[in-house]
């Protein structure tokens, strides 16, 4: 199986999981996208299958290795699973956890890249794309003041200059790698789901 195959599944639960949380929390800063809420809807009820296809699939596609990154990837997808095994609690729901389960990816693509390709690799293009991400949209579903939003996205604002002063500013591109895919796709996935919908809602009458 193709490596993009794995990454492939983890991208779509991550997008699922913007997708599904765009009326509660928006997806640009606060915002909501315009999202049909019959799709949100959609989403919200069957995302379970994706997060536990997602999760086995990953598990059975890596090898077992006692490096860092594959650690911490394991112990994220036994989390996933652990979640999974929530649904119908005030834990499941809880967006502080949640909010971890989506912050643990940067953490496990950070150490994966730094394991495999050293301090010279594309590391900052994990680190740098999901905080980015939780700078435009996580925060805004946990209830931080406007003041923590800043010194958040301050802290990035300079890290991430002085990151690229060390590895070149023609490198600076990673950092919008990911949301530049992830943001696309969420409308590519909210199409995929309002297509269907309409069609039976069409056959229907």
């Amino acid at each position: 199986m193709s490596i993009f195959s794995s990454q492939g599944s983890v991208v779509l639960l991550l997008v699922a999981v913007l997708l599904m949380e765009d009326k509660r929390r928006g997806l640009f800063f606060g915002r909501p996208a315009p999202i049909a809420a019959d799709v949100v809807a959609f989403v919200r009820r069957y995302h379970g299958y994706l997060v536990s296809w997602a999760a086995v699939y990953t598990f059975w596609y890596h090898p077992v290795e006692s490096t860092s990154g594959h650690l911490i990837g394991f112990f994220h997808m036994f989390l996933l699973l652990f979640q999974s095994s929530l649904v119908f609690t005030t834990a499941h729901t809880n967006r502080w956890w949640t909010l971890g389960l989506e912050l643990m990816v940067a953490l496990h693509g950070t150490l994966v890249a730094v394991v495999n390709s050293g301090p010279d690799g594309v590391w900052p293009m994990f680190l740098f794309g999901f905080v980015g991400i939780f700078v435009i949209t996580q925060p805004h579903g946990v209830g931080l003041s406007a003041a923590t939003r800043w010194w958040v996205a301050g802290a990035i604002g300079v890290a991430a200059p002085g990151v690229y002063a060390w590895r070149g500013y023609d490198r600076v591109d990673e950092v919008v790698r990911i949301p530049a895919i992830e943001y696309p796709l969420v409308a590519v996935l909210a199409l995929l789901v309002w297509a269907p919908l309409r069609l039976v809602r069409a056959a229907r009458r």
